[in-house]
């Protein structure tokens, strides 16, 4: 403990803190204020607290969370922890084995990460498939820390997505009564309460951020806006966006949500304004130059397209990262090709390629092959997937083995596009779309006679069994190799006939 003197004749002085924005719009009375159920209650702001050394506050209300932060000690044994449990688990130990050695590490650790080590072993007990286990860990983790977020918000995600919605809302609610300012768990119960229909419990979770900083509530809030926008209320949606767009024009999603919002309601004018506005608020935002683009593409006429879509990628390649310069020449490309300017995409791909990472200009090359195979260029496509295929990772190398074996499949090779699967099931097998594109080319090559196609469909299920696009295409698949085998046996036996 550091113990702190005060000097003779050196009286501090408190420091005048700033007015900050509230979500009930206390620090400016002209500013709209966003549509909250009438059952909410007002939480008052949360007091200054004085905490000792290691302790962090969610601040948010007088129900403020504290929870202690780790020392370096105890960091880093709990980040030794977490290696071998990883190690242990990569050389294939089962959840037993692991659960024992967790079991044997508990009296090394300090009580106050042992919720951390419960969440650990509940994650890969749900892995696994050991779901009562996950969820007893889950609870004993919310029982060592009730006012930590992630073991509620993970069993919360465990129960959702095994299709026990009710008992979802029950641990979001708990969860909620010991943070309640938490902003994933709040995002996650607002999702979850419209997903059941149940709207206004939804906006009564709004009424909790009243007297909450903007800075720390615009998350909540945005959301607030895209629920109302979804249920069709479009003038409070509006109010809720006017508002954030007043108190918080520093935040780049509020922007970029905006621009989607007007453009679904087909006010693609009013979108390209308010991008405007936000890109000279912040121009280094990134997803705001690409929406730019986008709306310019609905507005502008072809003439006028391009050398207003051209000066805002020059403007844009000024302003963004580096990272993104390659990106924003690449939807520059495509915007051309959609044109019909050929050399024109040509020399944006040009460009693309100069600014993008090495590891990246796989995709600028697999972009280029689609677009000269759109205007019948075959050998320049094949040139340049050979060359995608020579710069590609092995871990996405797959995708380009899929456009290869489109290409293959256009020019009637189909025994060379069936080898091009094969070779990508190989490399790529964790990619359920090269099984699916398997399927799919058997159907092609064969319509009457869905035999191999329904072959390639079991064999994919025994790969990836949890995949919804491949179940639906056995379903599919089913009907018409029953009627083809009808068909024949009609035609092989006639009426009458044994």
């Amino acid at each position: 403990q550091q113990q702190q003197q005060q000097q003779p004749g050196h009286s501090q002085q408190p420091q005048a803190q700033p007015r900050e924005a509230r979500v009930d719009g206390g620090a400016h009375p002209s500013a709209s204020q966003p549509a909250t159920s009438s059952a909410a209650a007002t939480v008052p702001p949360p007091p200054n607290l004085s905490l000792s050394f290691g302790a962090e506050v969610d601040g948010g209300g007088a129900g403020a969370r504290v929870e202690l932060a780790m020392s370096p000690h105890t960091r880093t044994l709990y980040k030794d922890f977490c290696a071998m449990l990883r190690f242990k688990e990569t050389q294939g130990e089962g959840v037993e084995a692991l659960s024992s050695f967790v079991n044997g590490c508990l009296g090394q650790l300090p009580g106050g990460v042992h919720w951390r080590v419960h969440l650990e072993l509940a994650d890969l007990s749900k892995r696994e498939q050991h779901f009562r286990e996950a969820r007893h860990l889950y609870q004993r983790a919310a029982e060592l820390q009730p006012n930590a977020p992630q073991p509620w918000l993970e069993h919360a995600k465990m129960e959702e997505e095994r299709g026990h919605f009710a008992r979802c809302g029950r641990i979001l609610t708990v969860g909620l009564s010991h943070c309640p300012h938490n902003e994933s768990l709040l995002l996650k119960a607002i999702k979850h309460h419209e997903r059941m229909g149940d709207t206004a419990l939804a906006r009564s979770l709004l009424g909790r951020l009243l007297g909450v900083g903007v800075d720390r509530a615009w998350r909540a809030l945005l959301e607030g806006a895209l629920l109302e926008a979804r249920t069709s209320n479009l003038c409070t949606a509006r109010r809720v966006f006017k508002y954030l767009l007043h108190h918080a024009p520093w935040c780049g999603p509020v922007w970029y949500e905006v621009c989607r919002f007007e453009q679904r309601c087909e006010r693609h004018e009013r979108a390209l304004a308010l991008a405007e506005q936000g890109l000279a608020q912040l121009p280094r935002y990134g997803p705001l130059w690409f929406q730019a683009m986008r709306l310019l593409e609905c507005v502008a006429q072809p003439p006028q397209l391009l050398v207003r879509a051209r000066a805002l990628v020059t403007r844009g390649a000024r302003c963004i990262s580096k990272d993104l310069v390659w990106k924003l020449w690449f939807e520059f490309g495509r915007l051309e090709e959609r044109a019909g300017s050929l050399a024109a995409a040509r020399a944006a791909y040009v460009q693309a390629v100069l600014a993008c990472p090495a590891n990246l200009r796989w995709k600028v090359w697999l972009g280029g092959a689609r677009t000269e195979l759109a205007h019948a260029h075959v050998e320049t496509a094949r040139a340049l997937l050979q060359r995608a295929m020579l710069e590609a990772p092995a871990k996405v190398r797959g995708a380009v083995r899929l456009e290869c074996a489109r290409l293959l499949e256009l020019c009637g090779d189909f025994v060379a596009a069936r080898a091009e699967l094969r070779a990508a099931r190989r490399e790529c097998g964790h990619e359920w779309k090269v099984y699916l594109e398997a399927i799919l080319l058997e159907v092609r090559a064969e319509p009457h006679n869905t035999a191999r196609a329904l072959r390639e469909a079991r064999h994919a299920l025994g790969v990836h069994t949890g995949t919804g696009r491949l179940w639906a295409a056995l379903i599919q698949l089913r009907p018409r190799f029953h009627a083809t085998d009808a068909a024949l046996s009609a035609a092989t036996h006639p009426a009458g006939q044994p």
